[in-house]
C-alpha cells in the first residue's frame, strides 16, 4: 500500500498509467513478491487493485460529487487497507469484512477532514458538491476562507457525524 501511495505522490499528474502498468505486472507474474504475498496470506489481489483505483482517482483534479462518490473513494483508498489487514492480524471470520471496511472509511473520512484546505491548494475536494453548494474551490484556497467558516463548520460537522457512523461500525466489529 504504502509503495503504491508513494508511486502515486510522485508526480501526482502522471502517474495513473504507471499504477495501473504495475498492478497489471504484478498480476501477471505469479513469481512477483506482491503476488507471492498476497496468496501466501490468502488476500484477494483485487482488493489492491481496488486501492489503486482510488489512488488513480487522486492524479487528476479531484471532485467529489455526492456522498456515495465520498463512500465509494474511502473504501478504495483505507476500507481496501482495513481488509488487506485482517489476515496480518489472523482475523479469518468472513463477517469482520464490512467493519474493516468501515474502519478504513471511518479513518479516511477524518483525514479529509482535517486536510481540506491543503488538498484545497492540490485541487483536490473530496466534500460532496451538494455539501459545498456555492463554496468553489477557490473559497478554500483563498485568504478569505473566514468569510466561509460557519458554512464549513456545519459542513466539518457533517462529515465528522458520517464518519462516528462508520467507527462505530468498525469498532463493533472488534469482537473478531
Amino acid at each position: 500500500c504504502r509503495y503504491f501511495d508513494d508511486l502515486a505522490d510522485e508526480n501526482p499528474n502522471d502517474q495513473s498509467e504507471k499504477l495501473k502498468s504495475e498492478f497489471e505486472q504484478i498480476c501477471n507474474n505469479t513469481e512477483h513478491p506482491i503476488n507471492k504475498f498476497f496468496k501466501k496470506h490468502n488476500i484477494p489481489i483485487q482488493i489492491l487493485g481496488d486501492l489503486i483505483k482510488g489512488l488513480v482517482r487522486d492524479q487528476k483534479l479531484v471532485r467529489i460529487q455526492t456522498e456515495r462518490d465520498l463512500i465509494e473513494y474511502s473504501y478504495q483508498v483505507a476500507g481496501t487497507v482495513g481488509l488487506m489487514m485482517q489476515p496480518l492480524i489472523m482475523v479469518n471470520n468472513k463477517q469482520a469484512n464490512k467493519h474493516a471496511i468501515d474502519l478504513g472509511i471511518a479513518m479516511q473520512l477524518t483525514n479529509i477532514a482535517r486536510d481540506i484546505y491543503e488538498d484545497a491548494h492540490m485541487n483536490r475536494v473530496y466534500l460532496p458538491k451538494m455539501w459545498l453548494s456555492d463554496i468553489s474551490v477557490e473559497h478554500l484556497k483563498s485568504a478569505s476562507i473566514y468569510a466561509i467558516q460557519p458554512q464549513m463548520n456545519k459542513i466539518l460537522k457533517k462529515l465528522i457525524g458520517l464518519s462516528e457512523i462508520y467507527y462505530q461500525n468498525g469498532f463493533s466489529g472488534m469482537k473478531y
